[in-house]
């Protein structure tokens, strides 16, 4: 994969999923390290066997809990 900036996070899923013929869904991107004037990086990312598999073993944040009224 060539390009000019850093990737984004969508660049590198799409990229992922390609490549490797998985779902973006089930693909988790943890970190992407680029050197400053080096065109080269490297990208941390789990790719999982189904988007389950990915909610059971990733961290989630909590969502916040509506106070009755």
């Amino acid at each position: 994969m060539q390009t000019k900036s850093s990737p984004n996070f969508s660049e590198i899923e799409k990229f992922l999923s390609e490549k490797f013929g998985v779902l973006g869904e089930n693909i988790k991107i943890k970190k992407i390290h680029g050197s400053f004037g080096n065109n080269s990086f490297v990208i941390t990312a789990f790719i999982y066997n189904s988007k389950e598999d990915k909610e059971k073993t990733e961290i989630t944040k909590k969502q916040p809990v509506a106070k009755a009224a």
